[in-house]
């Protein structure tokens, strides 16, 4: 090692099923050997659930593999900083089986091969997540001593959009943007929200890819800066009964192989755009565990929520499952459906294939709907994850736009997760049943 790179390191780090980054640390001397090889790393990340054990009914690896080691392959154009963690450079990989092949199961692949099937259609988009968290006065240590029940939000009124609570927060959101921007995150605009302690942050619109790495990264840097605050955040979809649950939103702004923009604004889209609208509409329930992954993510997706029940679209209409917004060049729909807990690669990869099925089947795009879209005459979407996933096994949509290996390995994790869901008793059923059952 080189007295220059003494005491140096680097990071490299993938997304694992829950958009969670996983990965090792190594000498600052290594890194040309990681860029050239690889780096060898137990592909556990392949299988783990919220809690980072791994599921063990899974194909990918398991007990029957032996748990192999895969190879991290890194991104050298993803590398980003760390709040608190020095001059060590971080960068996000692909992964790859002990035989060398990218594993098309990882996250980062399955985005990839929807990326490559929205090129061969001609098309092109840039794409942002809009990504809304509670930020807590209490330390991560804290809550956790008390078992999670006891909050004190960062201020004690609602902060939709009210200058004077996002105020209080000022020094934290501050650093925060600081630390994106060390992260190479461009942020675009910041605000209260509906709920107590509620926060939202936006960031500038890229590559899907790069967009998705982003979500990432940007989860990871706010539980990073949070901790050393001594505070804590969560981007639970609803983590309380009576306040506002957590979106994470999708803006994609879709364009030909020229570049051209596909939407006019105030204008009913057409060609390609309407049958790809028309796609989102008809399909979503197909792919509804990418974007609501957990039995907490369906209690957000209630009628009077500003949250969608069944495939709509408008103009400027916050009801809708696909709201059409901006003008211009940054004329795009935003998806309303994902919530913060989504994993942004399986949520993306799931509204690309939804949206290129309807440009298949040439669908037409349903009329636009007026008012609350929750009340309009149409099928609702998946009300729960058991509803959710007899939708995406039972779907030839979903299982010949992955193809059928990587169609069983998000059927087995939904599986895993209803089973951990399924045996737990929670306070709520205490206090509900405990004498009046």
């Amino acid at each position: 090692m080189t007295s220059a790179s003494v005491g140096r390191q680097f990071t490299i780090c993938v997304p694992d099923n829950c958009g969670r980054l996983i990965g090792k640390r190594q000498p600052a001397d290594r890194l040309a050997e990681a860029k050239e090889s690889g780096m060898a790393m137990p592909n556990f990340h392949l299988v783990t659930g919220l809690e980072n054990q791994p599921h063990l009914s899974l194909e990918v690896t398991g007990v029957h593999t032996g748990f192999r080691n895969g190879t991290l392959r890194p991104d050298l154009e993803s590398r980003f900083r760390v709040p608190g963690d020095g001059n060590v450079d971080y960068y996000l990989a692909d992964a790859y089986d002990a035989g060398h092949a990218e594993v098309p199961q990882a996250p980062r692949s399955m985005l990839k091969r929807q990326l490559g099937r929205l090129a061969e259609a001609g098309l092109t988009a840039s794409m942002a997540s809009e990504l809304e968290f509670y930020l807590f006065d209490q330390s991560f240590a804290e809550l956790a001593e008390a078992d999670y029940r006891t909050f004190r939000p960062f201020h004690h009124r609602n902060a939709d959009n009210d200058l004077f609570v996002t105020g209080i927060a000022g020094p934290f959101l501050e650093q925060m943007v600081e630390d994106l921007s060390a992260a190479g995150i461009s942020v675009d605009q910041i605000q209260g929200e509906g709920g107590v302690g509620q926060l939202e942050i936006n960031v500038t619109p890229s590559h899907p890819l790069k967009a998705c790495d982003q979500h990432a990264i940007f989860k990871h840097v706010a539980r990073t800066r949070a901790f050393l605050a001594g505070r804590s955040i969560t981007f639970m979809a609803k983590p309380f009964d009576h306040s506002a649950g957590s979106g994470g939103h999708i803006h994609l702004c879709l364009r030909d192989a020229e570049g051209r923009t596909l939407l006019t604004e105030g204008e009913t889209p057409s060609g390609r755009a309407a049958s790809f609208i028309a796609g989102i509409l008809a399909y979503t329930g197909d792919f509804m565990v990418m974007h609501a992954p957990y039995a907490n993510s369906y209690r957000r997706l209630r009628r009077g929520n500003f949250t969608p029940v069944n495939g709509t679209w408008a103009w400027d209409n916050r009801t809708c499952l696909v709201r059409l917004t901006g003008a211009g060049k940054s004329a795009r729909f935003e998806f309303r459906l994902p919530g913060a807990d989504a994993n942004p690669y399986f949520a993306y990869a799931g509204l690309i294939a939804a949206g290129l099925a309807g440009i298949e089947a040439d669908l037409p795009l349903p009329p636009a709907t007026a008012g609350d879209a929750g009340s309009a005459d149409l099928p609702s979407l998946p009300s729960d994850l058991t509803e959710a996933m007899a939708a995406f096994r039972g779907s030839s949509v979903a299982h010949d736009a992955f193809g059928p290996a990587v169609h069983r390995h998000l059927a087995g994790l939904v599986a895993e997760e209803l089973e951990i869901t399924r045996t737990h008793v929670t306070d709520w059923d205490r206090r509900r049943g405990f004498e009046a059952a």
